[in-house]
């Protein structure tokens, strides 16, 4: 995905920056008369519409970017990866325990409580 990507994070802003620059370039080119620039015809340019949707883009890509990054930076905290494997672990762990009980592994339900509270730690 394109916000994993550690080459993506670097080109797609990049790509998408040379794009602005060159569409404004090309904006200007357009609306330049003999007489100077001749703002009445922006909205007739290609190049115009090109300009906003390329900023457009920017904007969101950089939206999805730093979205991706704040959960990316939750895992740095302590307390949120504790919260994490009790909401995601725990379950699992809960069945894996009540299977072996079922199973008449009582030894074995000693060893599941003992995982569990590893993980609580």
């Amino acid at each position: 995905m394109l916000l994993e990507s550690a080459l993506a994070r670097a080109l797609v802003p990049t790509i998408l920056s040379v794009a602005i620059g060159v569409l404004s370039g090309s904006l200007v080119t357009e609306i330049t008369t003999p007489r100077g620039l001749d703002w009445s015809h922006v909205h007739s340019t290609v190049s115009f519409y090109g300009l906003i949707l390329s900023t457009v883009l920017q904007g969101m890509y950089a939206k999805l970017l730093y979205g991706y990054e704040q959960e990316v930076l939750k895992f740095a905290d302590t307390e949120y990866c504790i919260a994490y494997l009790r909401a995601r672990c725990l379950p699992e762990l809960a069945a894996r325990a009540q299977e072996r009980i079922r199973n008449g592994e009582g030894g074995e339900f000693k060893a599941a409580i003992e995982e569990i509270r590893q993980v609580l730690q």
